[in-house]
């Protein structure tokens, strides 16, 4: 190589930026850290972070845009004694693995507040974007939270989870089949929406054993889907729900709330 070059009377640096320029060097994708003290994710990486201890904020706002991913596992696992998680604009937690999420929240998890302004996206099936068998105090989206494969909500408060207050004024959308944007099968206290929460098989579905004290709708709540859900699907106990915005599903049949289980009380629409 370099005799030719010598020959072609080429100069060397230029060469070698040229090469460089048509044939990148890829770099190995960053390793994430695991987090036990406030930490701040600054560079995007792609192995999940094990989170146990300390706030956790992924982008600084100043950093651009920052990803969080994991090719083998939760994009963030947390459990422990937490924090609080912040997710910045432009930055992204991201999920593509069947069966894994977005961010996962173990039995007897504490998170006094999880606040998204950024992107929360999940691509696979079950995999959902937050999925919680712990407790949290506030959780916030003023961002995004997606999922597009089956059976992936957009946040799936399961058994033994608890959200004192959920507080949507962004968008929560899913599109997989059998995919709602707000499953629960735990306990909310207050759930408010002035954004958008879509599911192709109903905005909330509060399953049996799950319980959520007051809804308060000021937004959209709503689906899409061909077999008739109804865009608020009861099968347990909601206290309340209060709606000054839109509820509604397609189809002649389908109700935007439909009551199937304990009771609604107090529930307008």
């Amino acid at each position: 190589m370099t005799n030719l070059i010598k020959k072609l009377h080429i100069n060397p640096l230029i060469f070698l930026l040229s090469f460089w320029v048509f044939f990148p060097i890829k770099a190995n994708a960053q390793a994430c850290p695991s987090v036990s003290a406030d930490t701040t994710i600054a560079t995007s990486c792609s192995t999940g972070i094990s989170w146990t201890g300390g706030n956790l904020n992924v982008g600084n706002g100043s950093s651009g845009s920052i990803t969080v991913s994991n090719t083998s596992g939760d994009s963030i696992h947390g459990s422990g004694q937490l924090g609080s998680l912040n997710i910045t604009a432009n930055s992204t937690v991201f999920d593509n693995q069947n069966a894994t999420n977005g961010i996962y929240f173990v039995t007897g998890a504490t998170i006094p507040s999880l606040v998204n302004a950024g992107t929360i996206n999940t691509t696979s099936y079950k995999g959902d974007a937050t999925f919680s068998h712990g407790t949290i105090t506030t959780l916030t989206n003023s961002g995004s939270i997606t999922t597009s494969g089956d059976l992936a909500s957009g946040i799936n408060n399961a058994t033994g989870g608890t959200i004192t207050t959920l507080t949507n004024s962004g968008s929560i959308t899913t599109s997989g089949n059998g995919s709602y944007g707000i499953f629960n099968i735990g306990a909310i206290d207050t759930l408010t929406n002035t954004g958008t929460i879509f599911g192709s098989s109903g905005g909330i579905n509060n399953e049996t054993g799950g319980t959520v004290n007051n809804i308060s709708n000021v937004g959209t709540i709503s689906t899409n889907n061909s077999l008739h859900f109804p865009a608020v699907d009861n099968y347990a106990v909601i206290g309340s729900l209060s709606n000054t915005g839109v509820i509604s599903a397609v189809g002649n049949d389908t109700a935007g709330f439909y009551n199937e289980g304990g009771g609604c009380y107090h529930c307008h629409q």
